[in-house]
């Protein structure tokens, strides 16, 4: 369960970050969007290094990470 929350929490900032550079770049700071990007993955090393034990979980919450951002990715690409 705790993989899976990390992932879900990283995968929103990985996921609203690839949204704003590929989407709304033209319009809003692109470091923003780096930034946050950057923060995602950053978390997601912090909390697999420090409380998730195994590489078991730890792929798991990378896998959640990229699943959550693409079905960010797929909803915000429908408005």
């Amino acid at each position: 369960m705790r993989a899976v929350a990390a992932g879900y929490l990283t995968g929103v900032a990985v996921g609203e970050a690839a949204h704003g550079l590929a989407r709304i770049a033209d319009t809003t700071p692109v470091a923003n969007w780096w930034a946050l990007a950057a923060a995602g993955v950053v978390l997601l090393a912090w909390i697999a290094g420090r409380h998730l034990d195994g590489s078991r979980l730890r792929l798991i919450a990378a896998a959640a990470t990229v699943v959550v951002a693409a079905g960010l990715w797929a909803v915000f690409g429908l408005a």
